[in-house]
């Protein structure tokens, strides 16, 4: 899955005394980022793509320049729960084929269960996932955790560049019940591996400091474009019903074509 998006942020540079610059006002040791992401095209998986996302970043590169961001950070970008999502028809045709093709061996699997009853709930779960009684969500919404390096030049105005990788979660929690039993929770995933680039055009309006935000520089609506794409050849599904875990890959039950299908189109803006 690919997004070519905007992100609209409210970003903070911490300015503690300890680790800033007395002559730096526009970077910091200390970097958090709160924004919302808007995708101009979904996936071709899964509708989903709406949803905040919080960063924190640490840039030792402000004690080599002044004003220089050299660093690393960290992401968790959870998605669209107040908007409706749902897997696309193409692709539930196309996995339930997989899970047919393969019914007489999954009839053998110890995961056959798991990989039964995803296929049910990616073609029939979809809606809007607020939380509910136990964090029961109505359908598959994504989310991502990520890392990666964030670099800018020591000018004005220069725009932020951040380049990262991780995971999206396509995220489904259920009431517990499976297999005639009933647990605490049953949670299904579709994962795949995620690499990501966004480049921070315009770094926000700057607020003279207060008591309340002395020791930082708040910077309000940010502006950034970010792309992203998932590697689907090496996606899994995981599964957790609070006594035991599963992760199962695709290419145990899927076929080569399937998989390398869904990259190529993961691969398209």
């Amino acid at each position: 899955m690919c997004f070519f998006c905007v992100t609209c942020s409210l970003v903070f540079y911490g300015q503690d005394e300890k680790y800033s610059r007395p002559d730096s006002k526009s970077v910091s040791f200390l970097m958090i980022s709160l924004g919302y992401r808007i995708p101009i095209e979904t996936g071709k998986i899964i509708r989903s793509g709406h949803g905040m996302a919080i960063e924190l970043g640490l840039n030792p590169g402000m004690f080599i320049q002044k004003d220089l961001v050299l660093g690393m950070f960290g992401g968790w970008a959870w998605r669209d729960v107040m908007w409706s999502s749902f897997f696309h028809e193409d692709f539930k045709r196309d996995y339930n084929t997989q899970v047919n093709d393969q019914i007489d061996n999954l009839s053998h699997s110890p995961d056959s269960s798991i990989i039964k009853t995803s296929n049910y709930l990616f073609s029939n779960q979809r809606g809007k996932a607020p939380l509910a009684p136990n964090c029961e969500t109505k359908s598959f919404h994504d989310y991502s955790l990520y890392y990666g390096l964030m670099v800018a030049l020591p000018f004005k105005n220069s725009p932020l560049l951040k380049v990262y990788a991780g995971y999206t979660r396509a995220h489904f929690q259920g009431d517990g019940k499976f297999e005639g039993k009933q647990y605490d929770y049953t949670i299904f995933q579709l994962r795949r591996p995620m690499q990501g680039l966004e480049l921070m055009l315009f770094r926000g309006f700057s607020f003279k400091r207060t008591d309340i935000y002395k020791h930082g520089d708040l910077r309000l609506a940010a502006l950034s474009l970010y792309y992203e794409q998932s590697n689907f050849t090496k996606s899994g599904l995981y599964f957790d019903n609070g006594e035991y875990t599963r992760n199962i890959a695709l290419e145990k039950f899927c076929s080569a074509e399937f998989l390398k299908n869904y990259k190529r189109k993961s691969a398209t803006v």
